[in-house]
């Protein structure tokens, strides 16, 4: 998905200074799957 849109996720300055790599864990939530939340 990144490398379809990465000036849209990273931004135009990110991907000026780092290119393509994100620099930080990023994890792509299905909207449809229940997250478990810790109270």
């Amino acid at each position: 998905m990144i490398a379809q849109y990465p000036q849209e996720i990273l931004g135009a300055a990110h991907i000026a200074c780092y290119e393509m790599n994100p620099g930080v864990l990023i994890k792509l939530l299905d909207s449809a799957m229940r997250l478990p939340l810790q109270v």
